[in-house]
């Protein structure tokens, strides 16, 4: 087919298609570096923010332990407990007031601790502390708020570690009398063994965090114009912190939400490595798995940052409106050029061939084609002129030799000019 096409036709299509076809090259190029630039960057920032929330999040949960081995061993809190288990009424009352004003500033100094507890080897609470959120007021419980705490977990485990160790819980919903207290204040409890240097073990004291504490750090981390999204998960995929708190605590609460929902068979993929990160074609998914408890690997929450691929690779869609705009404004400069150059090639072709057209049918017509140039055409264009202009004298010359005039005479353009010299002869 190709084969048919006249030869301006051959001449646009080539250059057609090898310029496209570079254009279509490069621009594939580009945009696969562009897209691979903007995916970088955008995992690069979800890395790096997944990254510096968690470590605020470990940095509040190292404090509370200092804090808790601080009181656990502070000297007033172990002789109050030495004084129970001896049973002496007196002295009892006396480190009562201290433990309980001591802790009391403790509460009051340091926010992330909302409550804290001295609990007997039976399990009952001897000294609480609380902080009203309310009116951020620290109040020391009656005996009458005192409860038993014996059958929870945290004191079951608590009471099998040894000095210095710790019992960190599951980040759940703070319970008040038995009953999950509204309205609802997530936390973390820490507890570690309340002994005294003759190695008794006397109970244990347990810290409850505030999660809010470390929750304004992924708060704030959401506040952001990506919309990147994270969340705190535990591992049966119940959403910890969620930007919507009604999300939150489903096993505890009784409701469906939960990451595994919201993100289909990503939450057996996240639990492969401790971080990392995943993508494809709906979300670019970043995450970290922090460890609240020192030395137990099986106690962990799961920070996962997301966010949508398509907002990652927004600014790419300027780049392709862009690319969009550049090639239209090249083909048209590809079109007019090659408009232009086929033009100034074809035009003196033409003219050639229609001159030798005519000479063929025995027609000697002198025309002229005005062409500016100094090249392989204008060489051609002359010779042409030659010709004609010379065919066009031996016309002239044969037509007065037929009507009997043989005194004229044509210019014998080489030695090689038979036509001429036998004309002349």
């Amino acid at each position: 087919m190709f084969k048919s096409f006249r030869l301006k036709a051959k001449f646009a299509t080539l250059f057609y298609a090898i310029s496209l076809s570079a254009m279509l090259i490069v621009g594939w190029y580009g945009y696969e570096n562009a897209k691979d630039a903007y995916m970088k960057a955008a995992l690069d920032l979800a890395k790096g923010y997944t990254s510096e929330v968690s470590v605020h999040i470990e940095d509040v949960l190292q404090l509370s332990h200092n804090d808790l081995d601080f009181i656990a061993n502070g000297y007033a809190i172990q002789k109050h407990a030495y004084w129970i288990d001896l049973g002496d009424e007196d002295k009892q009352h006396q480190y009562h007031e201290i433990v309980a004003d001591t802790l009391r500033g403790f509460v009051v100094s340091y926010p992330n601790d909302v409550k804290i507890r001295i609990i007997d080897t039976d399990g009952h609470e001897h000294v609480k502390v609380r902080r009203n959120l309310e009116t951020n007021l620290t109040q020391i419980s009656s005996n009458s708020e005192l409860e038993d705490q014996s059958q929870r977990d945290f004191f079951k485990q608590t009471m099998l570690l040894s000095k210095g160790q710790v019992f960190v819980s599951s980040l759940d919903l703070n319970t008040e009398k038995g009953k999950i207290e509204i309205p609802h204040l997530p936390i973390v409890r820490l507890a570690t063994p309340l002994i005294e240097t003759n190695k008794v073990k006397y109970g244990i004291v347990v810290v409850n965090v505030l999660a809010e504490s470390f929750f304004k750090y992924i708060r704030d981390a959401n506040n952001n114009k990506q919309e990147r999204v994270f969340y705190l998960v535990a591992p049966n995929g119940d959403y910890l912190f969620h930007p919507n708190s009604e999300k939150t605590f489903g096993s505890l609460l009784g409701h469906r939400a939960n990451f595994e929902q919201d993100f289909p068979n990503l939450l057996a993929q996240i639990k492969q490595n401790k971080k990392g990160v995943i993508t494809d074609a709906n979300n670019i998914v970043t995450y970290q798995t922090i460890y609240p408890a020192l030395n137990n690997d099986e106690n962990y929450w799961l920070l996962i940052g997301v966010v949508p691929t398509a907002f990652a690779l927004k600014d790419l869609l300027n780049f392709e409106y862009t690319f969009l705009v550049l090639s239209l404004l090249v083909i048209i400069l590809i079109f007019l050029s090659t408009y232009y150059f086929l033009g100034n090639l074809m035009r003196p072709l033409e003219f050639v061939t229609h001159q030798l057209r005519l000479l063929g049918r025995g027609e000697v017509k002198v025309e002229m084609l005005a062409y500016s140039g100094q090249d392989e055409l204008s060489d051609m264009l002359e010779s042409t002129r030659i010709l004609v202009t010379n065919m066009e004298r031996l016309a002239k010359q044969a037509d007065a030799i037929g009507k009997g005039d043989f005194s004229g005479q044509v210019e014998v353009l080489s030695e090689q000019d038979r036509l001429g010299a036998a004309i002349n002869n």
